[in-house]
């Protein structure tokens, strides 16, 4: 059972990007959008599967969406092409999300399996998911991001794998 579908509401808050006011006006709740300052920062990803290590560094931007921080930067990945990665973070959820000549969504909520694609001219792959760990701590601009899972591609087991996303303010 897809139990994403019943999603804490740090990630609703994620998909509506805004944030829910307590506030009424002319008898309907009012919702607001809270983005705060976005910050040019350096993103360093590290991804492990048994045997294997990949470490990439890339300039993007971080900014606050209510309780979440949003990273943003272009895949330096050319089998990639010109592709746009938003992660979306909360403290007990990560959503990635990309846009362009790969189209992606993958969620990561602790102890639960969650259903995602990956998508390109070539066609669609449905992702499953199931994250074992996740940590998540973001403060002032910068953070770290940790979380382990096992990927299934079109029903097949894919892996296991360990993230680790640092970000820090970059100084230009």
């Amino acid at each position: 059972m897809n139990r994403c579908s019943e999603q804490p509401n740090s990630i609703q808050d994620m998909d509506e990007g805004r944030i829910r006011r307590g506030t009424e006006h002319s008898g309907q709740a009012r919702q607001e959008t809270a983005m705060t300052g976005k910050r040019a920062v350096w993103i360093t990803i590290e991804s492990a599967v048994p045997g294997e290590k990949n470490v990439q560094t890339v300039r993007g931007e971080l900014y606050r969406l209510g309780k979440q921080t949003v990273v943003r930067y272009t895949e330096p990945d050319a089998s990639l092409g010109r592709t746009m990665t938003t992660v979306k973070l909360a403290a007990d959820a990560i959503r990635i999300i990309r846009h362009g000549d790969v189209r992606s969504e993958q969620t990561f909520l602790p102890q639960q399996r969650c259903r995602g694609f990956y998508e390109t001219s070539q066609g669609r792959l449905d992702l499953e998911t199931e994250t074992r760990t996740l940590h998540v701590q973001f403060a002032d601009g910068s953070g770290l991001a940790v979380w382990d899972y096992d990927l299934t591609i079109g029903g097949q087991h894919a892996g296991k794998f360990r993230l680790r996303m640092s970000v820090r303010e970059a100084e230009f």
